[in-house]
């Protein structure tokens, strides 16, 4: 059997009428093919039909796992860059703009240790000494504009 083209909306170029499918259809009546594509399709059977899904799975399963291991490649590479750009930027004590992101310097944010500020607070006046100032912190955020 020679080589048919199947005629579908993905390769019909820019003819997108259906006379234009039509001529490309190759199991048309009037194809000299259409007795031989028929005898294909029938003889095959639900234990062939398993054999190509299975195939097919596993093909599909391999590509899997080859995205899943490329995938868990860059995850860790772009873990490793923030983790880079988070010490940059505490290191210099700023915000950093990028085209897209931003990584935003916060301050440490200050609280108050409320048992030690109950007592100090009938003691004495000045209760500043019960105050802990935390770390600093870095953030992405989307850059709009």
């Amino acid at each position: 059997m020679e080589n048919i083209e199947i005629v579908t909306k993905t390769n019909r170029g820019t003819h997108g009428d259906s006379s234009f499918m039509l001529n490309g259809l190759p199991l048309s009546r009037e194809n000299p093919h259409y007795e031989e594509c028929q005898i294909v399709t029938t003889k095959v059977t639900t234990e062939e039909k398993l054999d190509v899904l299975n195939n097919l799975r596993n093909v599909y399963n391999e590509l899997m796992a080859q995205f899943e291991a490329k995938n868990a490649d860059l995850i860790e590479q772009i873990g490793l860059l923030e983790a880079e750009i988070k010490n940059d930027v505490l290191e210099c004590g700023a915000t950093v703009k990028g085209e897209s992101l931003m990584a935003c310097w916060v301050s440490g944010k200050t609280t108050w240790d409320g048992k030690t500020l109950k007592v100090l607070e009938k003691q004495f006046p000045e209760i500043g000494i019960a105050k802990k100032i935390g770390n600093p912190t870095v953030s992405f955020r989307k850059v709009t504009a």
